[in-house]
Order: C-alpha cells, then structure tokens, then sequence
C-alpha cells in the first residue's frame, strides 16, 4: 500500500503538560458560539481576536487567558475554555473580540494532558 502513513512513530520524547483547575489560580468557564459569523470564520483568526482582547484586559489589571479553543464545524459550534477571576471578565473578553458570549457555563472542571509531538 503506497501513501502517506495512517500513523506516524514519534521519535523524540513527548512533552507532558497537566492542567488542572487546582493548578490554576481563577475559575474556569465554558464559552459556546452558535452563529455563523463566529464558527464560519478560520479559528486561529477567532483565536487572534480573543488573545488580543485579553491582553487589553490583563493591561486593565484583570486575570483571563485562554486556555483552549476548538470547533466542531458540521454542528457550526465554536468552544472556548477561559480561566478568569470571574465570568464577567470572560464576557468582556468576547465582546471586545467582536464575538459576545452565546452561552457562558461557571464552575467548569478541567483535567486534560496534553501531549505536543514534534513534527
């Protein structure tokens, strides 16, 4: 069978990193998107707009990063994952990005390993 590989062997060592809510300082929140201006949009562009956004609000002297961002395209859906000091600081993030909040869920808890391979 020619082609490229359905798996690719990693040589390197992976490098590990854990997130916890217990490893952050600020609660973290659900941000969900339902509108086509929002989820058609390329998301390292929508990723853009939100960091820019929170490094005005840092420079204000609230807490709030971006932790994760990911689209699901066929449901037209867009999620984020915020840390912040509180969900009023998470919808002021998306609404100077351009993109208010459809849906904002408190208190979620996160524990995900993510593993980078080198290309």
């Amino acid at each position: 069978m020619q082609g490229k590989p359905l798996f690719r062997l990693v040589t390197a060592a992976p490098t590990v990193r854990f997130v916890s809510n217990t490893a952050l300082a600020d609660s973290c929140y659900l941000v969900e998107w339902y509108r086509r201006e929002v989820t058609a949009r390329p998301l390292d562009e929508t990723v853009a707009k939100l960091d820019a956004s929170i490094v005005a609000i840092r420079a204000e002297g609230s807490s709030v990063r971006l932790l994760l961002a990911f689209t699901a395209r066929a449901d037209q859906v867009l999620y984020s994952v915020f840390a912040a000091s509180s969900p009023d600081t998470v919808r002021r993030a998306c609404e100077r990005a351009g993109f208010p909040a459809e849906r904002l869920t408190a208190g979620i808890e996160i524990s995900h390993h993510m593993r980078a391979v080198s290309q």
